[in-house]
């Protein structure tokens, strides 16, 4: 019994957190702000993806960091 309530529990959670995300992305879009839908809801480029492992890799060796190619 416990482990089926857990898993419910679980896909309950996860319905509610893709409505809200659904939700707040239909708004955004009804107010016009593309910008910040892509950046709720899609996938980062493969720029901005390394720009991420360059830096955490620059911050272990105590190098600045670099700045996001846009």
């Amino acid at each position: 019994m416990i482990p089926q309530a857990l898993w419910v529990a679980g896909l309950i959670e996860f319905a509610a957190v893709a409505l809200l995300l659904l939700l707040r992305g239909t708004i955004l879009l009804f107010v016009g702000d593309v910008e910040k839908v892509r950046r709720l809801l899609g996938s980062r480029s493969a720029v901005e993806e390394m720009t991420e492992e360059v830096d955490a890799l620059r911050t272990l060796d105590g190098a600045p960091r670099m700045e996001a190619a846009r």
